[in-house]
């Protein structure tokens, strides 16, 4: 088995120094891009009437600018919102100022002030509502968009067991979907605030690109999935393994602690179109190769048989090379309509989303 290990280790070696685009630097050379309008809006219909609409409207950098201590953001636009046929509502610039901090080589870190703004708007809609974006600008031209809320996704949220490894093993009964069957649903779960991995063999997973561990579970700290016309009941596992043994070296005090956990399922429904711009914003900056550990009840056997190591090692290289190979492949999606002077579209996206949670109290009692 060690040979085989260093046979392949030696061939990744040899592979790796022989790509020469590890090393190379390429100086761009082509003209610098021409500003563009960019506007983003992530909307829920609001807890409270006093709850505000927010967009962000700004206009596009060349990548080379950087340094600058100033988002670009335009606070001369016009920015409406309308709900289903009523009355538009315009939306009034806000200015923002963020902090952030640098360490120099002293070891000493140093604020920064960032400058920013966004528009917000009293906006009250609910869900299968239509809200249209109209945005202008005198230099950057129109951006329009027009999106239907999506229905919140109605839920039964139960815990059954926990087993030895601290595998919390649950189920959710989902109702029948109300709204637009293109929407698409995204479950995450948090211990007390705390946002956890989840794992299911449910094949409801199986329709979007969700991240599959080598015991063939759907896992992630986000879940998507379709919604359906029909009541299902998912069964899925949270890996809370942190929760056990956590006072095994005083035993008389393990006898009589508990812990009070507050176990929360968010289904969060969101439209195609926004569903799109978040997974193409992720493959395009890297985010979406990130791996999830394999629960600890499926790495027992693995460990013990001695190929762990060998497993850990593939697929490791097997997703380095899948970020590698896709670095210039993604191109980040929006669904703006519009054009300014030269006829050039927008960049950016409108989207709504909701939310439906559940909270289960659970009592632990290590022993």
């Amino acid at each position: 088995m060690s040979n085989i290990k260093y046979y392949i280790l030696f061939s990744v070696t040899l592979l790796l120094q022989s790509c020469d685009f590890f090393y190379s630097t390429v100086n761009y050379t082509g003209k610098e891009a021409d500003p563009r309008l960019c506007v983003v809006s992530h909307l829920s219909p609001p807890a409270t009437p006093a709850d505000m609409a927010r967009i962000y409207v700004l206009h596009s950098e060349f990548f080379l600018n950087t340094g600058s201590s100033t988002i670009p953001v335009l606070d001369d636009a016009k920015v409406t919102l309308q709900v289903n046929n009523e009355q538009s509502v315009n939306a009034v610039y806000q200015r923002d100022t963020d902090t952030t901090y640098s360490r120099s080589e002293d070891g000493v870190m140093h604020p920064k002030v960032i400058y920013g703004g966004h528009y917000e708007a009293p906006v009250l809609f609910a869900a299968n509502d239509t809200v249209r974006l109209h945005v202008e600008h005198p230099t950057y031209g129109t951006a329009d968009a027009l999106q239907i809320c999506p229905a919140q996704q109605g839920m039964m949220f139960e815990t059954d067991s926990l087993n030895k490894y601290g595998e919390l093993w649950c189920h959710v009964h989902l109702s029948a979907y109300g709204g637009t069957m293109t929407d698409v649903l995204a479950m995450q779960v948090t211990i007390n605030d705390d946002q956890k991995y989840i794992y299911s063999y449910a094949e409801d997973f199986a329709e979007y690109d969700n991240y599959q561990t080598r015991s063939l579970h759907y896992a992630g700290k986000s879940l998507l999935l379709a919604p359906s016309q029909r009541e299902r009941d998912i069964p899925f596992i949270i890996n809370a393994s942190y929760l056990l043994y956590r006072n095994m070296s005083d035993p008389a005090k393990a006898q009589s602690d508990t812990d009070t956990l507050d176990v929360t399922l968010t289904i969060l429904s969101q439209t195609h179109e926004g569903y799109a711009y978040q997974s193409s914003l992720a493959r395009a900056s890297g985010r979406a190769a990130s791996g999830v550990p394999e629960l600890a009840s499926q790495n027992t056997g693995a460990t013990q048989q001695g190929y762990g190591d060998m497993t850990n090692i593939l697929d490791e290289i097997t997703e380095a090379f899948d970020v590698l190979g896709n670095v210039e492949g993604y191109q980040v999606y929006g669904n703006l309509s519009g054009k300014d002077v030269q006829n050039v579209q927008p960049f950016g996206c409108f989207s709504l989303l909701n939310t439906n949670k559940q909270t289960v109290r659970i009592i632990i009692h290590y022993i």
